[in-house]
């Protein structure tokens, strides 16, 4: 004769019903609880499944401009364009200072010319060289003058300016995830926390152990009772 198999939840019962699931045989008594014990927490689950869903709508009506790292952006572009705005400043103030600066040295030579051609003309204590000397000092700032009427000898120099990257000076990335798995450290070594499924899988193996023990336990609760009366 064939050994029959018992219910894994009451020990009793003749095991005629297999849950496909967790691969344990039950009477018909204690599957329809088990399967009940399962509808209810589908229940949860679908109740779970509603708060995310409404989590998921009201956050995906926020607007993205509320997060902090625009503001980030925008301060990172004001610092930016203010150091630009700095270096485009001294750069101006090099050149004026370039072309300034040959503007005042014809002043000091006509400056000078004036004064050496008043006085030899008020004396009257001049020669042939002295002539001479006033003809040359004159060319020489007909000449200078000449020079400043032709664009000017500067260069502006944007070499390093040109190899920035700018697209590597500022740039967003996703910060990794992984460190949301990890609890701590004890003595050097890393704890790892299992993921959502895996302990939705150790739940459902203690509620099946739960639900066994406390099948075990009914019929000596039964007796008390009636043991009493």
């Amino acid at each position: 004769m064939a050994t029959s198999i018992r219910c894994s939840m009451c020990e009793k019962g003749q095991g005629t019903c297999l849950c496909a699931g967790c691969k344990k045989y039950f009477c018909m008594k204690d599957f329809k609880s088990h399967r009940n014990t399962l509808f209810n927490e589908m229940d949860v689950i679908v109740g779970n499944y509603n708060d995310l869903q409404e989590r998921i709508n009201r956050a995906s009506q926020q607007k993205d401009s509320r997060s902090p790292i625009f503001a980030q952006i925008d301060q990172w572009q004001n610092n930016a364009i203010g150091k630009v705005k700095e270096a485009a400043e001294l750069a101006r103030q090099q050149a004026k200072k370039i072309l300034n600066s040959k503007r005042v040295e014809i002043t000091t030579q006509f400056e000078t010319l004036s004064q050496d051609l008043i006085r030899l003309k008020e004396t009257g204590d001049f020669v042939e060289h002295d002539l001479v000397q006033l003809y040359q000092k004159i060319q020489k700032v007909n000449q200078d003058l000449q020079l400043m009427a032709l664009p000017p000898a500067v260069e502006l120099h944007t070499e390093q300016s040109d190899k920035i990257v700018w697209n590597q000076l500022i740039y967003v990335e996703e910060k990794s995830t992984y460190s949301d798995n990890i609890l701590g450290s004890a003595n050097g070594s890393w704890l790892w926390k299992e993921p959502p499924e895996m302990e939705l899988l150790r739940y459902f193996e203690n509620l099946n152990r739960i639900e066994t023990e406390t099948s075990k336990t009914k019929p000596n609760l039964i007796r008390r009772k009636f043991s009493k009366s």
